[in-house]
């Protein structure tokens, strides 16, 4: 019900009420004095105390219609809040993504083989301390958190490996010799990069997707 139609029925309710009550103190008024029989019960009726109590539960039925419209309205306002905190949500989440993909694809890029330059170690670590994952708000979809949960362990598991390598790189070389090459013990970290990507990647699409349906 909206608010016009609602201040039409409360408009005929006042007008009706009004009429009732004049006609009631048109026929007390007639019966004064008592003239017939019909008089007699009708002032032993004692009609202003029901008239009385009609009242009351109008003003209440008054009430309770101003609650519901104020919860509605409280709803939508809800429902607004939740829908921009989503938007924003959302596009921080692409941001973040995207960041986090561009590190990865500079680290993929970087490695050659297995062989891995020297200052792209140090930057990649560097990078990926610096892009904190937050956890999925209350209202995020379910794939998006456990993306953000598989994402955070990536982040973690690249970490460890990065850092592994940090013991055979002086300052000097870092900074003086980053072309120069190491040997990793292995080639997972390159395959940790590429999934860190292709979840990036996929977070990007779902969030992409909530704003396209917002």
């Amino acid at each position: 019900m909206n608010l016009s139609g609602t201040k039409v029925i409360i408009f005929i309710a006042t007008l009706f009420v009004v009429l009732c009550l004049a006609v009631l103190l048109a026929i007390d008024s007639a019966c004064h004095p008592i003239s017939n029989h019909f008089c007699r019960l009708w002032l032993s009726f004692q009609w202003e105390t029901i008239v009385a109590g009609l009242l009351g539960l109008s003003g209440g039925a008054f009430a309770w219609i101003g609650v519901v419209k104020q919860i509605r309205s409280q709803r939508k306002d809800f429902e607004r809040n939740i829908a921009a905190n989503k938007r924003r949500y959302n596009i921080q989440l692409i941001e973040f993504c995207s960041t986090i993909r561009d590190t990865a694809n500079t680290g993929l890029r970087g490695f050659q083989e297995t062989i891995f330059p020297k200052g792209m170690i140090l930057m990649v670590k560097a990078q990926l301390e610096s892009i904190p994952v937050q956890d999925a708000p209350i209202f995020a979809l379910d794939e998006i958190v456990r993306a953000l949960s598989r994402l955070q362990n990536l982040k973690r598991e690249a970490l460890v490996f990065l850092a592994a390598y940090e013991p055979y790189l002086s300052t000097e070389e870092i900074w003086h010799a980053s072309q120069s090459k190491i040997e990793p013990k292995d080639g997972h970290i390159s395959n940790i990069l590429k999934e860190i990507e292709s979840v990036a990647g996929y977070l990007i699409s779902l969030a992409q997707d909530e704003l396209d349906n917002l």
